[in-house]
């Protein structure tokens, strides 16, 4: 995985009120709201600059932090994040079966190894009642300067992504395309962006006014209805939500 300082600033600047990390989180906390209680434990792998865990923490949960990055480390701290350390997702250091919950959130498409990453999450899963929640970019033929820019390695089609987590030892509850409702916008964006001749960080996030981003938002978040039953057809990303698949002997 790649260090970028000056991406991971710009987020922990922006998350809270960008409408992707925004709308994101209220999926989220929709899906974990009948999963996640006081006696949880939970990580947050590839835990970026803080807010997706402190949003995840209202729900009474136990949220330990890890990334490979330095500054997203510390900004995550700065945000109120105290439980975090320095590590990389193929080799945890944690005791197996320790973790209810792994949340890994747009973070294997930056693994080279995404299926030994998968392993491992697997691993330091409770076997008995552990849950991974993961999303990822979905569509290679959407590859856009933000993924060079952001060190990907790939982005994923859903029945690629389903053959990763069952080489890895998961069985899905459920897999969805989202980010759908806007996916006519995303195609717009995705023109654009290959008319574009520099590739820079100012690219990724595009600045939108307060009105437009709520409206982004709410639209966006509204998806949360339909992902897990009956799931959306295509979308911009992927998301799963899966648990450890018990091994024959």
């Amino acid at each position: 995985m790649k260090e970028n300082g000056k991406i991971m600033e710009r987020i922990s600047e922006i998350e809270d009120e960008y409408w992707w990390y925004a709308g994101r989180r209220e999926i989220l906390k929709h899906i974990l709201s009948s999963l996640l209680d006081m006696n949880s434990r939970v990580l947050n792998v590839g835990c970026g600059t803080g807010s997706d865990s402190l949003s995840i923490s209202e729900f009474g949960s136990e949220v330990f932090n890890t990334d490979y990055s330095l500054t997203a480390l510390v900004l995550n701290r700065r945000k109120g994040n105290e439980k975090h350390f320095r590590a990389d997702c193929i080799q945890l250091p944690l005791k197996a079966a320790s973790l209810d919950l792994v949340m890994c959130l747009d973070v294997l498409e930056h693994v080279e190894r995404d299926i030994a990453a998968m392993a491992e999450l697997r691993r330091v899963l409770d076997p008995s009642g552990g849950r991974l929640l993961l999303t990822v970019p979905a569509y290679t033929w959407m590859w856009t300067s933000r993924d060079d820019v952001a060190g990907h390695f790939r982005r994923y089609s859903k029945k690629k992504l389903k053959e990763i987590l069952h080489t890895g030892g998961f069985e899905i509850i459920f897999c969805s395309y989202f980010n759908t409702l806007l996916f006519s916008f995303m195609l717009a964006d995705f023109i654009l962006d290959h008319l574009r001749k520099e590739r820079n960080s100012e690219n990724i996030f595009p600045e939108f006014n307060r009105k437009i981003n709520t409206i982004l938002r709410k639209i966006f978040s509204f998806e949360r209805h339909f992902l897990i039953k009956p799931g959306l057809p295509f979308g911009k990303s992927i998301i799963c939500l899966c648990r450890p698949r018990k091994i024959k002997c």
